[in-house]
């Protein structure tokens, strides 16, 4: 393992693919990247003896639901309960060692209430120096697919600039 100069201060080096004993995966990005590259998680399973998961804080009752692993707010909190890792890697890292995702389900609810399958969705993403204004979604476009039966649609959309109003409409 070869150490990598890296805004993480973890004393391990960053992991290159190979078996170790614990591994740490830390986010990097917004809550949306998160939950993406999580759902490579199973093809990581193996390849650690044991994992921890530093993530966004309002992500952690959901990942440790769905994923069965202890996850962590902060690096700090991480090393205080689990100790060093034997190596560590940011979540957007993952595919480059193991591949996409399959598009299989891996997130499980925190407070099951029916078995018809939710949908997270939001209308606009970034902020001006990430190009907001291409990942925004006028409302109108929402509605077909917000209409497809079967399916529960959530809306989970935050952040600056969210407004009651839009909430209310959908």
């Amino acid at each position: 393992l070869e150490r990598i100069k890296d805004k993480r201060p973890y004393k391990a080096p960053k992991w290159k693919g190979e078996f170790v004993n614990k591994l740490a995966i830390h986010g990097e990005q917004g809550l949306g990247d998160e939950i993406l590259f999580m759902s490579l998680l199973y093809k990581v399973r193996g390849m650690a003896e044991h994992i921890v998961i530093e993530c966004a804080d309002r992500l952690i009752p959901t990942f440790e639901a769905s994923f069965g692993l202890k996850c962590y707010p902060d690096h700090a909190s991480l090393i205080s309960a689990e100790g060093e890792p034997d190596a560590y890697i940011s979540m957007g890292s993952l595919a480059g060692l193991v591949g996409l995702p399959d598009g299989r389900a891996f997130l499980k609810r925190t407070k099951p209430n029916n078995r018809i399958p939710r949908i997270g969705y939001t209308w606009r993403g970034g902020t001006p120096r990430t190009n907001i204004l291409d990942r925004t979604i006028p409302h109108e476009m929402l509605d077909p697919i917000l209409e497809i039966p079967g399916v529960e649609f959530v809306p989970v959309q935050y952040g600056d600039g969210q407004s009651f109003d839009e909430l209310q409409g959908l």
